[in-house]
């Protein structure tokens, strides 16, 4: 079995990829070019669609071509037609998927995670916060958001700030910032840090399978589930939107929230019980039996 990657991107994308995997992508707008694709994924074995825009006549067309169609979906978006449907969220199991002939790999025990986070260690919960995890990106909104959150506790706080792809502009002396983070490094840093902020997409599964406690805060609509879910069973703190006006008092009030040692230890539990990392493999394993 060797996997393609097809992707509807530019050139910072396979830059990206270029980083992390060994795969080359095929770039290409696969959506409007559907007979360019439908010709490169003839007699496949497995394909894997993972998209918001695609419609369901496409799908209909590309499950001719494969023995197993599976697709990704977080928001019960289409009929799908698909053979398989995967969904690894806190709320997967609350979608009413309507695919009747469709196998559902749905909810927490399916989350895929990156391969570093597979086997983790022990994580250290110190009595005191000192360091604290600031991850949104570098550019547009969610560059803004580091730098204000960034401001926001070096002015109320005395932790050490590790930032993920902040600009160095106003680098001060208690703020570390990461830039193009391995997988494994973004791992050590997680277990180094007491604390994170974080936006709602793949990263709070991740930090749930760490067992770092967080506070959410929603940068998109299909980000909201996730943290609402992870807020109402007990991992994390979910602190709004990021435009919310009462940004400032609902981090701090979390904040405060997570400093007892007690209260940090109940989340890294509840995060830990949430993932256990086999979330890759059970979905292989679902595949290959149902060939």
């Amino acid at each position: 079995i060797y996997p393609v990657f097809i992707i509807n991107g530019d050139e910072n994308v396979k830059q990206f990829l270029s980083k992390h995997y060994s795969l080359k992508p095929l770039l290409f707008n696969w959506i409007a070019k559907k007979d360019e694709l439908l010709s490169l994924i003839k007699n496949s074995d497995v394909i894997i669609i993972d998209s918001y825009m695609a419609n369901a006549d496409i799908y209909q067309e590309i499950k001719k071509s494969t023995r197993l169609l599976a697709c990704i979906d977080d928001t019960n978006r289409l009929n799908y037609s698909a053979d398989v449907i995967i969904n690894g969220s806190v709320y997967g199991n609350e979608l009413k998927y309507n695919d009747p002939d469709a196998k559902y790999l749905v909810g927490l025990k399916y989350v895929m995670l990156r391969k570093a986070f597979w086997n983790i260690p022990e994580k250290e919960i110190r009595e005191e916060i000192k360091d604290v995890l600031i991850t949104f990106g570098s550019s547009g909104i969610g560059g803004d958001t580091s730098t204000l959150l960034t401001n926001i506790l070096l002015k109320e706080t005395k932790y050490d700030l590790h930032v993920i792809g902040k600009s160095t502009e106003g680098e001060r002396n208690r703020v570390h910032i990461y830039n193009d983070l391995s997988e494994e490094e973004m791992k050590r840093l997680m277990l180094k840090t007491d604390l994170c902020i974080s936006a709602g997409g793949q990263t709070v599964y991740e930090l749930a399978r760490i067992g770092l406690p967080s506070i959410g805060i929603c940068m998109a609509e299909n980000q909201r589930l996730n943290l609402e879910g992870l807020d109402e069973i007990g991992f994390l703190e979910y602190a709004g939107w990021y435009n919310d006006r009462n940004l400032k008092n609902r981090i701090m009030e979390a904040v405060k929230n997570l400093t007892p040692e007690s209260e940090r230890k109940k989340r890294y539990d509840i995060g830990k019980s949430l993932i256990d990392g086999e979330g890759s493999k059970r979905i292989v394993a679902s595949i290959s039996e149902i060939l």
